[in-house]
């Protein structure tokens, strides 16, 4: 992150772009004007402990770590890659084989960019190692509705870095 010791007011948080494969399929540059990613988030259980010798109170450790699941919303625009990256998930559950089948192209590394108003890059994340846990391929629809159609996209995560 460009770090501005200077700087007093937190960034905005409209401007972004979510990048997969090197193009932007979310966000800013996008033809999806909708889009919405939720704060990314890591969940650690922590384990409780006390050794024989101890005190009666209890210690705690931290345990298991996970980053919870990122949705995705975005205006429905045509573009086939998340479908396409599905469809590659759904064959891998489906062939009852999965330790036979390619995991190539199973797993991505996407990358968050967070943008300056001017539009200057101030943060790059990665999500190392995502795949698609969920799509909705048939938004809401509504005959009288004013409203623009949304595809939700749930995305599991091994961990998030500056990248």
């Amino acid at each position: 992150m460009l770090a501005n010791p200077q700087r007093l007011d937190p960034y905005k948080n409209f401007k972004f772009r979510l990048v997969a494969d090197g193009r932007t399929v979310l966000g800013a540059e996008s033809a999806s004007s909708q889009a919405q990613i939720p704060g990314l988030a890591l969940d650690s259980s922590p384990v409780d402990y006390r050794a024989g010798s101890d005190p009666l109170w209890i210690r705690k450790m931290p345990g298991r770590s996970k980053y919870t699941s990122i949705t995705l919303k975005r205006g429905v625009i045509g573009d086939s890659s998340f479908q396409n990256w599905v469809n590659k998930v759904k064959s891998l559950a489906g062939s009852g084989l999965a330790g036979e089948v390619p995991l190539a192209n199973f797993r991505k590394d996407l990358y968050l960019e967070l943008y300056q108003p001017t539009g200057q890059r101030m943060a790059r994340y990665k999500l190392a190692k995502s795949w698609i846990s969920g799509y909705s391929t048939l938004p809401n629809l509504g005959g009288n509705g004013n409203a623009v159609a949304i595809e939700h996209i749930h995305i599991e995560t091994e961990g998030v870095s500056p990248g």
